[in-house]
């Protein structure tokens, strides 16, 4: 058997701290793999949303009431606003999500939407029981560009997917 002096390491050893580093840098490279793919997934998901509020120019609200396409959304002015609730009233009970989506000329109407929606909650809290049920008010910012509407509707509607027409009987 071949011994080594005491002051010099066997050549095996040397390799120790550069396969140390190796296998840390395969480790982190895995891990930010595999975090990238759960987050592509996760991108997929609906919106969580029931009825949505478009407001681009400070002067309109668009209420949509569900995500169908074939459906024309009710337009409303800032001074409608009372009326675009009793619009929502009548849409359903339980629980629903009502996010307000505004670009930044709307801040002036999203102030105005707020004093209103929470009026609009003090009067259903009041003595009477409601059959309007509760709505959960988010905001979700829009840029300038009038085509960020458009992707948010489309991703409310399911990525872009077109309803299947039967096209047998025609």
């Amino acid at each position: 058997m071949r011994s080594w002096p005491a002051e010099a390491s066997p050549p095996a050893f040397a390799f120790m701290p550069f396969l140390d580093i190796v296998l840390a840098v395969i480790g982190i490279l895995i891990v930010v793999f595999v975090l990238r793919d759960t987050q592509t997934q996760r991108a997929g998901r609906p919106l969580a949303m029931d009825h949505l509020i478009l407001c681009q120019q400070d002067a309109q609200l668009a209420l949509y009431l569900d995500p169908d396409p074939e459906r024309a959304p009710q337009t409303y002015g800032p001074q409608q606003i009372p009326a675009l609730f009793d619009a929502l009233a009548t849409a359903g009970t339980g629980v629903r999500s009502l996010v307000f989506a505004h670009s930044g000329q709307c801040f002036a109407t999203r102030h105005r939407f707020e004093q209103a929606f929470a009026r609009h909650n003090s009067l259903l809290r009041g003595d009477k029981p409601t059959s309007a049920g509760v709505l959960r008010l988010n905001y979700h910012p829009l840029s300038d560009d009038p085509a960020s509407a458009s992707a948010l509707l489309e991703r409310w509607r399911g990525a872009g997917v077109q309803p299947h027409h039967d096209t047998r009987n025609e």
